[in-house]
């Protein structure tokens, strides 16, 4: 009853029914009619989240848990789910478990039941798992033996995966080498050919309320897996003293394709101390070097779902080859013809950063997409149906494409012409026929004034009636021949 997002707020309804005379409308009298809605336990908890979408991922540190007792367990919050049950109280109640048939066969991660806290309930193993796959169970039913037998379900609304990565402990040197700034542009930026400026942002925040002053300290290149006569030009990038910002000449396009590594050094203006070091990348690559994914789906779609397929297609291509590591351009439609499908073009790299070519990432996702991998699970969860070069030849085809709906017209602009030209010459021979009939009504007439009127035999009317009777004599008989 009702729907996720508003719960019913009165069960109490009031008709008013008036009956009235048809002869004096005076005459009416009306009664309140009052319908109690009685609700019941008709509906399940839900997570709200779709068929389909990805795991929620919680995050804990594995030296965290380290010399603790079970009685302290309990403050450790891995994270919350939550699902709403729409029925009204006392049948909104929620009860939350974890299956045990997942990754809690150990017993190290528990659920509040009325809350929906996951916690660590056990200390980590010393040869644990990198992460840990948990599924949970909304139930109005509070009966924790009944869940022993329930397997899990991506289609049942009332279940959800639940993923918990443990993080490996950071190292002394690590933490020294933690960033004084948080860069909060540290995105990859691809730039093909045909700009003539471009500007990369970093805008790096002022931290602790000290000027600061942005310098390049150096530029790195590394060339494309493919390329054979390397050049570059690393003059292309001039820093903005002011924000951070990297400004990319024209002079880039025509060199080879690869990857530019920036080192950028934040300096306090009063002492001209280095604050902090920023790193920003540039991978110069034409389309021509990339390939697609095409999408059974329009690109609004693509659009909403697209980070939570770039997650997927990665941990799962993680699981098996930790040296390719893709990158994904903005969804586009796939072509005019066909706006119910989309395309992101992609290329990729390996650990060294270096430029992969499309042979090879071709052949590397071939191998991995088997008839039963979790590749092309992945794939046909969202729909995908081909990869092609990014730059496909669609050139000639739109021309021929051009040509065939150049001649469709022609065709239909003759047939046209024909159809008017005959409909043409039919109402002109029509206006001359009925022309001619025209003219020749008034002699008709005339001659049918003057011709006489011919009586015909058996026609003459009989004005005297008819004649009186003859009797012979007997003293005068007939005279006959030969007597």
């Amino acid at each position: 009853m009702g729907n996720r997002s508003q719960k019913l707020i009165s069960v109490l309804l009031q008709v008013i029914v008036t009956a009235e005379s048809s002869i004096d409308p005076n005459n009416k009298v009306s009664r309140p009619l009052r319908i109690e809605i009685a609700d019941a336990d008709d509906n399940v908890p839900d997570f709200g989240q779709d068929q389909g979408s990805l795991p929620s991922v919680f995050t804990i540190n594995a030296e965290d848990t380290t010399g603790w007792t079970n009685e302290s367990m309990h403050v450790m919050i891995v994270g919350k789910v939550h699902a709403e049950d729409v029925d009204l109280p006392p049948f909104d109640v929620v009860n939350y478990y974890l299956l045990p048939h997942c990754d809690n066969e150990d017993g190290i991660f528990d659920i509040n039941q009325t809350s929906g806290e996951i916690f660590v309930s056990a200390p980590l193993p010393e040869e644990h798992r990198a992460t840990y796959q948990l599924c949970v169970l909304a139930s109005p039913l509070a009966n924790q033996t009944m869940i022993t037998d329930v397997q899990f379900s991506s289609k049942n609304k009332s279940m959800i995966h639940v993923i918990v990565k443990v993080m490996k402990p950071m190292a002394d040197t690590e933490r020294d080498h933690r960033p004084t700034i948080q860069f909060m542009n540290n995105s990859i930026i691809t730039m093909g050919s045909g700009f003539v400026d471009a500007m990369i942002p970093i805008s790096a925040p002022i931290m602790g309320g000290k000027e600061l002053k942005y310098e390049l300290k150096d530029v790195a290149f590394k060339p494309a897996e493919a390329e054979t006569n390397v050049t570059n030009s690393m003059n292309a990038f001039v820093v903005d003293p002011h924000t951070g910002d990297v400004r990319v000449a024209a002079d880039l396009d025509g060199t080879s394709e690869g990857i530019y590594t920036l080192n950028l050094v934040a300096k306090e203006k009063a002492t001209d101390a280095d604050y902090a070091h920023l790193v920003a990348k540039v991978h110069h690559i034409h389309d021509s070097s990339r390939l697609k994914y095409v999408f059974e789906a329009p690109v609004d779609s693509l659009g909403s779902s697209l980070t939570h397929f770039t997650q997927a297609v990665q941990q799962t291509i993680n699981q098996t080859n930790d040296q390719l590591h893709l990158v994904f351009d903005r969804p586009q439609v796939y072509h005019w013809k066909s706006p119910q499908r989309s395309s992101v073009c992609f290329h990729a790299t390996n650990n060294d950063d270096v430029l992969l070519s499309k042979e090879s990432v071709l052949t590397m996702l071939a191998g991995l997409a088997g008839n039963d991998s979790e590749l092309t699970q992945v794939y046909l969860q969202y729909k995908v149906i081909n990869i092609e070069m990014c730059e496909s030849p669609v050139i000639a085809v739109d021309k021929d494409d051009q040509y065939q709906t150049q001649i469709f017209w022609w065709i239909f602009a003759v047939f046209l012409s024909i159809l008017i030209l005959s409909a043409l010459t039919c109402y002109l021979c029509f206006l001359g026929r009925y022309k001619q009939y025209m003219i020749g009504m008034p002699k008709a007439e005339d001659q049918q004034t003057i011709a006489p009127k011919v009586q015909r035999p058996h026609m003459l009317a009989i004005t005297n009636g008819p004649p009186e009777p003859h009797f012979l004599s007997k003293n005068n008989p007939l005279p006959f021949a030969g007597y």
